[in-house]
């Protein structure tokens, strides 16, 4: 039988995480911060430490993975969130980039079409309107009204 590197125990009941890490044959008890208690497991580049939060819809103190650095690794659900908020945030940035692309659209035709009447105010036929402005049919139908 091969003995574990790593032996780490939790209570829920005092919320209180101990480490122990085979040395020389026995498991040594290693010195976690109160403030923060994380392991580390420097073999394998994470570290165990607790948080306070809500997971599946039941808030507590939960066991929970975190980089060098504590800060904690996403669980599957949140990072499921995490994709959708983007995609969200993604197609409000389309829909606001198309409406900026309606609005300038609009106050180009709208300049157009005053081009167009300044044009025929000072008696220029429609037709070359027409020809120096290219108007849609729709626009000519509205200047001929």
């Amino acid at each position: 039988m091969q003995l574990k590197l790593y032996y780490l125990v939790y209570s829920r009941y005092t919320r209180k995480l101990r480490y122990f890490k085979l040395e020389r044959g026995q498991y040594q008890e290693q010195s976690l911060n109160p403030e923060n208690p994380i392991a580390w497991l420097a073999d394998l580049e994470i570290g165990l430490g607790i948080w306070e939060g809500v997971f599946q819809n039941v808030p507590g103190y939960w066991l929970r993975w975190c980089d060098r650095a504590g800060n904690w690794l996403l669980t599957d659900i949140e990072k499921l969130e995490q994709r959708l908020e983007q995609s969200e945030q993604r197609l409000e940035q389309k829909r606001a980039a198309k409406k900026r692309e309606r609005a300038v659209k609009e106050q180009a035709d709208a300049k157009l079409m005053q081009a167009a009447r300044n044009l025929l105010e000072i008696g220029m036929e429609i037709e070359e309107v027409d020809r120096i402005v290219g108007l849609s049919e729709v626009q000519l139908k509205d200047l001929q009204l």
